[in-house]
């Protein structure tokens, strides 16, 4: 199928002449320069809207000097297709033959999966000399999980010399622990209320408000799920719709795809009278569809089947 593309999103909004600067900001960024390198793999930035968002990052990039992929998305942007094609414009801003592939194949009655067009996608990135970034704006207004789960992918395989920005209005759905590394994450700066922990104000903030202000944390929790299936001998009977056997992967089946939906990995143990299977857990449809094959097979007893 083809999509009519609107290049205006593809390009970097021009900055005000009336600019107000935020040097607080643009030295938390500050790590991203071209003489340190592209250390993160992920710059993400919440916050409400009119806050400067956009303006943020184009005063940054415009700053750093790095080549620059841009796409300002909308709605419409939550079709899995639309959304690569439009990835696929973005980086031709930089390369122009970039993405031929993934453009084909998306012009085809039944395109591959998300997860397929990234692997091709990402390689040809891979091969690129100079450092880049991509910016998607305006994140919150993608809802569909489809979309999330490839943004997912595409930062769990990022080339090293690219960054990813996300600017939204909250925080996206998407396994950011991972990223942020274990222990505390970060979630919100509020007033300080009777009992808080004052070893958590957050001095600068209180100066600036004048009002004391405590910086929250939550623990991270990275949450793995690993599925165990029976499949031995005793399970290959029931009632006249299906046997155990069958049940048992059916439920695994929803388990393991219900995991991904929710930004977790998944794994799983499938055993028999003699041997097992052991899949390793992974955030990736692959991993998913191994385990339903996995599941489905026969296992081999003394009494065969």
């Amino acid at each position: 199928m083809s999509f009519p593309l609107l290049t205006t999103k593809l390009y970097m909004p021009p900055i005000r002449p009336e600019l107000v600067p935020r040097p607080q900001l643009m030295r938390a960024l500050r790590p991203q320069q071209p003489n340190e390198g592209l250390h993160r793999k992920l710059v993400l930035i919440s916050a409400p809207a009119g806050f400067g968002k956009t303006t943020l990052i184009s005063a940054w990039i415009k700053q750093i000097g790095i080549d620059t992929a841009w796409i300002s998305l909308d709605e419409g942007d939550n079709d899995p297709a639309r959304f690569l094609a439009y990835l696929v414009a973005a980086l031709r801003t930089i390369k122009e033959d970039i993405g031929k592939g993934a453009l084909t194949a998306l012009q085809s009655p039944q395109p591959p999966d998300s997860e397929s067009l990234l692997t091709a996608l990402i390689n040809e990135i891979n091969a690129l000399p100079q450092r880049l970034i991509l910016v998607l704006d305006d994140y919150h207004l993608v809802t569909a999980r489809q979309v999330h789960n490839a943004v997912a992918f595409l930062l769990d395989h990022l080339p090293p010399q690219m960054l990813l920005v996300l600017a939204g209005r909250a925080d996206p759905p998407l396994p950011l622990s991972r990223l942020r590394g274990r222990g505390l994450t970060f979630e919100e700066l509020r007033r300080y209320r009777p009992g808080d922990d004052i070893r958590a104000i957050d001095w600068r903030a209180t100066a600036r408000l004048r009002a004391a202000q405590v910086r929250v944390y939550s623990e991270e929790r990275d949450r793995p799920v690993l599925l165990v299936v029976d499949q031995r001998a005793n399970m290959f009977f029931g009632s006249t719709r299906t046997t155990k056997a069958t049940t048992a992967t059916e439920a695994a089946a929803l388990a393991a795809w219900r995991t991904i939906e929710r930004g977790d990995r998944v794994g799983a143990i499938i055993f028999g009278n003699e041997q097992s299977a052991e899949i390793k857990p992974h955030r990736s449809r692959a991993n998913v569809m191994r385990i339903c094959h996995e599941a489905g097979q026969p296992v081999v007893t003394h009494g065969g089947r």
